[in-house]
């Protein structure tokens, strides 16, 4: 499934669901959604830096010392999908927290 219906079907479900949730159960969600993100631009960092650091390694030496991991560039594109479909599942998360803040935001300035 790809990322973007994955992102649909969440929203779609939220907006359905929206005004039956009760103001602690859109509180868990935002939080919850905050966290997660928190989380995964996390582990999305420390990737990267491996990844960084295993780049800078080969460079500095010689072919036959390198691990190899990058010289093959028939894999990079799939670990540029990969970093992406992660940022987009970060968005979703941010999406939905704010989405859910939001609601609770009119439901308290309502009289």
């Amino acid at each position: 499934m790809s990322d973007y219906r994955v992102r649909d079907m969440i929203f779609n479900l939220f907006k359905k669901a929206q005004d039956k949730l009760s103001d602690d159960e859109l509180k868990n969600i935002s939080m919850i959604a905050c966290d997660e993100a928190k989380g995964s631009v996390s582990n999305l960092k420390t990737t990267v830096e491996g990844i960084a650091s295993l780049i800078a390694n080969d460079s500095n030496h010689n072919p036959v010392d390198a691990s190899g991991a990058f010289i093959d560039d028939k894999n990079i594109h799939r670990l540029l999908y990969s970093i992406a479909s992660q940022l987009e599942f970060v968005l979703t998360l941010q999406e939905l927290e704010c989405e859910a803040d939001m609601n609770l935001f009119i439901r308290s300035s309502k009289p």
